[in-house]
């Protein structure tokens, strides 16, 4: 399994701050099975996708 986060850059909030806040997705793919198995956004603002 593979877990994998990206930012989606036009949703970037607070250009001026030191702390941005922006969508992500977070998605789990199975090599084993070549699929995605679970996809879902997620805000910065208080997590990362690491949690």
């Amino acid at each position: 399994m593979a877990i994998d986060g990206k930012g989606i850059r036009c949703t970037v909030t607070d250009y001026s701050q030191s702390y941005q806040n922006f969508i992500s997705t977070v998605s789990v793919y199975s090599h084993e099975r070549g699929i995605v198995l679970k996809m879902q956004p997620m805000s910065n603002k208080k997590i990362s996708e690491v949690a």
